[in-house]
């Protein structure tokens, strides 16, 4: 992928029962998914990527740690200052090599 090559950058909370669960910050190159709509970001990117698309995943790379809660999860998942947080970080790629995605969640 380019250097200055455009990405999508996602942000998107995600609720159980109607409460805040998960603030997840996603970026993929627009030049692998392409025609990426509010329709399908409303449901499942990975349903879109496997069935639409016919992308493979390859590997992912995943750190998972425990964090203190910052302003977002404060403001969005309604965290106070000492509500434990779980932030995974995670790298996509694709069977052929390609980096598809970038995203960190931060989870109650």
């Amino acid at each position: 992928m380019r250097e200055n090559a455009p990405v999508y950058e996602i942000i998107r909370l995600r609720l159980l029962n109607d409460e805040p669960l998960v603030i997840e910050h996603t970026y993929m190159p627009v030049s692998q998914v392409p025609a990426l709509s509010k329709r399908i970001l409303e449901g499942s990117i990975y349903s879109y990527l496997h069935k639409k698309l016919h992308i493979k995943f390859g590997g992912v790379f995943r750190r998972i740690k425990a964090d203190l809660p910052d302003k977002y999860d404060r403001q969005y998942l309604g965290a106070n200052e000492s509500t434990p947080i779980l932030e995974i970080e995670q790298i996509v790629w694709t069977n052929s090599g390609v980096n598809l995605e970038y995203s960190r969640s931060r989870n109650l």
